[in-house]
């Protein structure tokens, strides 16, 4: 729920498609009660911008997601706000904390727009379709594996991550949950597994 309450955020004021952080950049919960600064910089420790990215080709963001579901602790997953993903995984049958049989069923974003469904032959897109990707700099630069960042154009330089949100939670005020709302939809078995951190 945190991770959703921050990418939510980061896709908001970057005004980005889509946004993505990696699990291993929120390093504690939020404890109950009125949140400070302070909880805020527990969280987010690291000083990593925020930043806008793009054009991502459709085929670009499919192998981020395709990497995403393929952890079983290796190395961290992605979270991610504008898009919703139905995926295939088991963690019982992977290999040094990967699935690498794990697949994604279907993506579609948030207004309902099909990228991608496995039942209707793959990429629902024409190849030129491109996205506006809002991310961190550790990401864009390949952090945690995810070279399929690399390349993409800078559009803005949103300022230190952790930052931004204070400021907008403090313009803001916001209430966190622990609700979920489906935005990663896992169908099938799997052994639980603990998300490796990523060292910043």
């Amino acid at each position: 729920p945190l991770g959703n309450s921050v990418t939510d955020t980061l896709r908001e004021l970057s005004g980005a498609d889509i946004a993505m952080l990696n699990t291993g950049g929120l390093r504690q919960a939020i404890p109950a009660g009125p949140v400070t600064y302070e909880d805020l910089f527990a969280v987010l420790p690291f000083s990593n911008k925020g930043i806008l990215i793009g054009p991502m080709p459709v085929r670009r963001l499919m192998e981020l997601l395709v990497r995403s579901v393929r952890t079983c602790g290796a190395y961290s997953a992605l979270m991610q706000s504008g898009i919703i993903a139905t995926f295939e995984r088991n963690c019982d049958r992977s290999v040094n904390g990967i699935d690498p049989n794990a697949r994604l069923l279907s993506v579609k974003t948030v207004s309902d727009r099909v990228i991608y469904d496995l039942e209707r032959g793959g990429l629902q897109l024409p190849e030129s379709a491109t996205f506006q990707v809002a991310t961190l700099d550790f990401l864009a630069a390949g952090g945690s594996g995810y070279d399929e960042f690399r390349g993409i154009a800078l559009i803005r330089d949103l300022g230190i991550f952790r930052e931004i949100l204070a400021d907008e939670f403090f313009a803001r005020p916001t209430q966190f949950t622990r609700v979920l709302d489906g935005r990663w939809r896992q169908v099938g078995s799997s052994a639980a597994f603990k998300i490796r951190t990523d060292p910043k």
